[in-house]
């Protein structure tokens, strides 16, 4: 939120609907397991590529 400038709201429209969160969401992945350190670079990496 800070880094962006955005409210909690936008900051979890992006969480939300973001394919980080799906995958996490998706057992089969075992994405659930890695911690919220490797899920937060796992989605700022999906952000940078959507720009």
């Amino acid at each position: 939120m800070e880094e962006r400038s955005m409210t909690m709201r936008e900051a979890m429209d992006i969480v939300y609907k973001s394919k980080t969160y799906a995958a996490l969401n998706n057992t089969k992945t075992g994405l659930y397991f890695q911690s919220p350190a490797y899920l937060y670079d796992s989605l700022e990496k999906e952000l940078k590529n959507a720009l």
